[in-house]
């Protein structure tokens, strides 16, 4: 309970946890309220499959059909301004493709494109480039916009050292 009304009473959050507390389910009730809202909400997270299980549960939000609504893994995302090389290395997806992201905003003046960002399994996202992407994502920045971060920092970071999205 207390959670909830944080988040409710915060625009920006970090919600911490081990696994198996309610963290994803979390994530996903807070985009569908954002989106009851009126809000156009990102749901990013760094492993397909959870990206997967994100889209099946959330498919009667009609992700296809509303332009408000995204749920993908960050990388993905990321690739849908940036074209990925036939053979990616891992310095592409860590290094490259944050940077190229990062660039094409500042270049084309690109308006922030949601008013809420939500990161589930957040540890595996937390580099300073992605972090600086995530800054373009969201009106208002990370500094004045609306974001929540779901994680477990402490024990779950699984995939920082790796780097592969594919994974």
């Amino acid at each position: 309970v207390e959670v909830t009304q944080s988040i409710a009473e915060n625009p920006r959050n970090v919600v911490k946890g081990p696994a198996g507390t309610g963290k994803t389910l979390m994530a996903m009730e807070l985009f569908r309220a954002n989106l009851a809202l009126g809000k156009s909400v990102l749901l990013v997270c760094f492993n397909r499959n959870l990206a997967d299980k994100l889209q099946e549960d959330l498919k009667h939000e009609d992700l296809s059909g509303n332009p408000n609504a995204k749920v993908t893994t960050f990388h993905s995302f990321l690739t849908e301004r940036i074209p990925v090389p036939e053979e990616p290395t891992s310095d592409f997806w860590t290094t490259q493709l944050p940077r190229d992201f990062i660039e094409s905003a500042v270049e084309d003046c690109m308006p922030p494109p949601f008013d809420c960002v939500i990161v589930d399994e957040a540890q595996d996202l937390m580099s300073d480039l992605y972090v600086e992407c995530m800054d373009f994502l969201i009106r208002g920045g990370l500094k004045g916009g609306s974001w929540c971060l779901f994680g477990d920092f402490d024990n779950q970071d699984i995939y920082s050292a790796i780097g592969d999205p594919a994974l």
